[in-house]
């Protein structure tokens, strides 16, 4: 199941970010926040904890994304935070 475009305005509200009006760039901010909180706390276990990336997948999914009843498949946090999730839908 996709993500609908209430969730798309739940996820911003959340972050108490303006909502656009554009479909098309509502889903790529709503996106583009939970990839970098997501990234940024997986750098940030990595340093603290002296944890692997596996650990910091693993904590920060749950907290980040999963709370949200939100999962997704695939991820990319390489060079730039701009990649997409891929697979995202609800729980």
């Amino acid at each position: 199941m996709n993500l609908k475009v209430n969730d798309y305005k739940a996820i911003l509200q959340f972050y108490h970010l303006p909502i656009p009006k554009n479909k098309k760039t509502l889903k790529q901010k709503a996106e583009h926040m939970l990839i970098t909180k997501l990234c940024r706390c997986i750098k940030k276990i990595k340093r603290t904890n002296g944890g692997t990336e596996k650990k910091g997948i693993r904590i920060c999914r749950k907290s980040v994304i999963q709370r949200k009843k939100i999962d997704f498949k695939r991820f990319s946090c390489k060079k730039t935070r701009k990649k997409r999730l891929v697979g995202l839908h609800t729980i």
